[in-house]
């Protein structure tokens, strides 16, 4: 079974799956305080599935970029119940699990080059851009008045993320995907892929993903 958690964002959402079926996703909007829920959750759920934590074989984690401090709690969860049980880990990049949330309900945009952008607080933007399922250059963190000098319009068949709603104006003219936080599920096949593929993480090498303020494309 593969455990899925999302905490990233002001939602904090676990889903566990089997194979790639999603059999419980447990979602509360809490505002980033997420560590009285997660434990709670993981509570419930092995009551309401009747398992054992022994029935956990991976656990995909949201890695960052976003909120600092609920990105530790959610890798410090999944860390506290991988490590004593030896249970696999992925951890996935919010950005890569928000683009391919995107494609999951809309997967006819999978050739369209799709800008993600979530909000970084003091007026920038964590940024990626995507065509066909691959990530186009880097991760980036941007000022919200140097957007258009880095990404052009013209260039942008769709953009995605919680920059939408935190900054409309800035978009005003690009076509939008009503998609905004990426969804523990999709994280959860993320990480089975990786699996798949053999492309785990160490338990002891994990920690947020996280881009500094020299990053900042000037």
């Amino acid at each position: 079974m593969i455990v899925a958690l999302e905490t990233s964002s002001p939602n904090c959402e676990i889903t566990f799956l089997k194979e790639e079926k999603e059999i419980l996703t447990i979602f509360a909007d809490t505002h980033s305080k997420h560590e009285k829920n997660l434990i709670t959750f993981f509570d419930w759920a092995f009551k309401y599935l009747k398992i054992t934590i022994k029935e956990i074989e991976l656990i995909g984690i949201s890695i960052g970029p976003g909120n600092f401090t609920a990105l530790r709690v959610g890798l410090a969860t999944a860390l506290g119940i991988a490590y004593p049980h030896n249970i696999l880990v992925k951890a996935i990049n919010t950005l890569d699990a928000l683009y391919f949330t995107s494609l999951f309900y809309f997967s006819y945009l999978k050739d369209k080059k799709i800008l993600v952008v979530s909000d970084a607080k003091r007026e920038s933007l964590y940024a990626a851009l995507y065509q066909n399922e691959e990530k186009i250059g880097n991760y980036q963190l941007v000022a919200i008045n140097k957007l258009s000098t880095i990404f052009k319009e013209e260039e942008i068949d769709f953009v995605c993320g919680n920059a939408l709603l935190s900054y409309p104006q800035l978009f005003e003219n690009f076509k939008k995907i009503n998609i905004y936080y990426p969804k523990a599920k999709i994280i959860g096949l993320l990480a089975k892929k990786a699996k798949e593929a053999q492309k785990l993480d160490s338990l002891f090498s994990l920690s947020p993903f996280y881009l500094k303020e020299p990053d900042i494309r000037k």
